[in-house]
């Protein structure tokens, strides 16, 4: 490895003039064993970066270099350094978060991510609370018949009422994360207990609007978007803001 040297084939203490009067560059080898192990004397020891050093060496006598003890850093308060970076602590004080713009007692999901993890995932449950609905259905209209009807029936039962609620709810979750979304941005420009009653309303409406003419529909409509309205309201926004605990602040 090629260092700066002088004359005298020393390294060290000499900057740009020496550059300028003359000095020359030349291989030198250089032990860095030497420069950091404990034998190198007192020159050699001060030349120790101080985060190379632990607890052990510090505490000897004669050691006056500064060191950085990481077994303490687990007693920083985060609410203490944390305010300097524009970070404050939530409800509990703990902050899990690398960058200031990160720290939120809920992040919310862009409108995407929202569509198409609730759509997805309510399609998932529907299909399988329409599954087991199908595996009664089916097993009470087969009963008293051969084995091989009853599989059928089963089998036929199964996949039409899964099928079914599972495709009403997907299009049910992706009407009310749309409307979520829209009136998020556009309507309140915040994280609002109104975005999920104008959501609810809106898809109960959106959802039974083929049937709103008859006063029968009307009605459906009606509790359509009261039930939706109530579900957003009691369910999805206090999860959302952390009323039943930290850990289903992001599930919805």
């Amino acid at each position: 490895m090629s260092f700066f040297t002088g004359d005298d084939g020393t390294g060290g203490g000499r900057g740009e003039e020496d550059v300028s009067s003359g000095g020359e560059f030349s291989s030198a080898s250089f032990d860095f064993d030497k420069l950091f192990s404990q034998e190198g004397g007192e020159g050699a020891r001060g030349t120790i970066p101080d985060f190379l050093l632990d607890s052990e060496d510090a505490s000897r006598e004669g050691d006056d270099v500064p060191t950085l003890k990481f077994g303490n850093l687990d007693f920083i308060a985060p609410g203490t350094v944390a305010p300097a970076l524009g970070v404050y602590g939530g409800r509990d004080k703990n902050v899990d978060y690398l960058f200031a713009d990160e720290f939120l007692d809920y992040r919310k999901k862009t409108w995407g991510q929202q569509m198409m993890y609730w759509a997805g995932t309510s399609w998932v449950l529907g299909g399988a609370f329409g599954g087991l609905q199908g595996v009664v259905e089916g097993l009470k209209q087969s009963s008293g018949k051969s084995m091989k009807l009853r599989i059928n029936s089963l089998l036929n039962s199964v996949g039409k009422r899964g099928l079914l609620i599972a495709n009403t709810a997907g299009v049910i979750a992706l009407m009310l994360s749309s409307f979520e979304s829209f009136s998020y941005h556009f309507i309140t420009q915040d994280e609002s207990p109104a975005n999920y009653a104008i959501a609810g309303a809106a898809t109960g409406l959106l959802f039974k609007s083929t049937k709103i003419r008859t006063p029968p529909g009307l009605k459906a409509a009606a509790l359509w978007s009261t039930g939706l309205a109530a579900l957003g309201l009691g369910v999805i926004y206090p999860s959302r803001q952390g009323y039943y605990g930290k850990d289903f602040q992001g599930v919805l």
